[in-house]
């Protein structure tokens, strides 16, 4: 939260819909993807669709009656109540705790979905069913293995009537992860605080409200956007967004916006003189090859670390104003996820506020892009380099990633 103790946009959305959430009944939807996740490609997915082109061409369903426009900007409430709720529980929907004993249920969890993928793998031909196999065979950890085996009890769900036809297929297999998930959780769980608890109870809550918004904001982006050959990217389906975090590992991003404990700093500058070529959140090392990057120029080299922070901002340029969210941040730069690209070169302002107070606009100029793409891992975004930082900026910047943990220390391209 600010040091101004103003409302967060995040914490004013989950506000609208607190008591609804409370409200809900009937069954809840236990999250069967990263509920991070979700919620930012969300955001992204509401950003795009607010393009001129796209937003008139939604209004233009609206007056069919074939989809109600307002949901594009309720998702954005709920994607936003729904990233507050993450951050008060810590950022990861649960955290990957190396001293939890699975017994044999982490053997036998893995041998049940394995079997149930190959049935998947050798049944589904449908390039949204290969994608969904694609994101739970990439899970890695107790913490991935909950979420993915009630990924994969959803996907038998979907399509039963495909998988049938195999003669390997158990339909009794999705009755049995889910249990199986259930009980890794109550192990994960045991030690929880009751606000813990709650938090996370709210999470389903909001997971609940979000699933059935966002696929209907998918199915109407996708038909407005049919002709954009990167469209199964733009608007993915759900159980294939975990890939996006999953890219960089769950421990560097978290990226949780609760403010740092500063008492340490005591009012102290921080220390190291700025380095002699501003540097900008390079593309990541581990990216696969078919994603669509263009590398920034060789004497842009980046000279301090990038550390992973997530939060909306807001991006500027001479005829355009909208939002992204950063992946990752230097004193030099940030990389900010979106689908509203801009070309190389573009001159930008930047709107960043820092959980740990102070708001700036930063004139910064974009140095590479990575593209939309289903084969992908990654978000698409821009990585933009600041251009002129004042002192009082650069010193706030410099303060607030004192406390957060780089992602590389290498001498990449910056």
């Amino acid at each position: 939260m600010p040091a101004t103790g103003t409302k967060t946009e995040a914490e004013t959305c989950f506000l609208a819909v607190k008591d609804e959430l409370a409200g809900l009944s009937g069954p809840l939807l236990l999250p069967f993807a990263d509920p991070h996740s979700a919620a930012v490609t969300a955001l992204l997915v509401a950003e795009y669709l607010s393009k001129e082109e796209l937003s008139a061409k939604v209004e233009a369903l609206g007056k069919g009656g074939s989809f109600d426009p307002e949901k594009v900007g309720r998702l954005r409430t709920v994607s936003r109540a729904l990233l507050h709720l993450m951050n008060e529980l810590g950022g990861d929907w649960f955290p990957d705790l190396k001293s939890h004993d699975l017994g044999d249920l982490r053997a036998k969890a893995v041998t049940v979905r394995d079997a149930m993928l190959e049935v998947a793998t050798r049944r589904l031909h449908d390039p949204a069913a290969k994608l969904w196999v694609e994101a739970v065979r990439k899970g890695a950890g107790d913490v991935d293995l909950l979420i993915d085996l009630r990924s994969t009890a959803r996907l038998y769900t979907v399509y039963a009537e495909e998988l049938s036809k195999d003669e390997s297929y158990d339909a009794a297999h999705g009755a049995e992860v889910s249990e199986l998930a259930a009980q890794i959780e109550r192990v994960l769980t045991k030690d929880e605080s009751e606000t813990k608890k709650k938090l996370r109870d709210s999470i389903v809550r909001g997971f609940t409200l979000f699933v059935p918004l966002y696929e209907d904001v998918c199915r109407a982006g996708r038909f407005v956007a049919a002709d954009d050959p990167r469209v199964s990217a733009m608007f993915p389906i759900l159980p294939s967004i975990s890939r996006a975090r999953r890219h960089h590992g769950r421990t560097h991003s978290s990226g949780s916006m609760r403010a740092p404990d500063l008492s340490a700093l005591g009012g102290a500058k921080p220390s190291g003189a700025p380095p002699a070529m501003p540097s900008v959140p390079a593309p990541p090392t581990t990216q696969r090859s078919g994603a669509s990057t263009a590398p920034p120029p060789a004497s842009t080299r980046r000279t301090e670390p990038r550390v992973p922070v997530e939060m909306e901002l807001g991006l500027s340029t001479q005829s355009n104003f909208y939002q992204g969210f950063t992946e990752n941040l230097s004193a030099g730069g940030v990389f900010v996820a979106t689908y509203v690209l801009e070309p190389i070169g573009t001159k930008m302002m930047v709107k960043l506020e820092l959980p740990t107070g102070g708001a700036f606009e930063i004139p910064g100029v974009v140095r590479w892009i990575r593209t939309a793409s289903a084969a992908d891992d990654a978000w698409p975004g821009m990585g933009i380099q600041f251009d002129a930082l004042t002192p009082e900026q650069e010193a706030k910047i410099r303060e607030f990633l004192k406390f957060r943990e780089p992602l590389f220390f290498d001498d990449e391209l910056a």
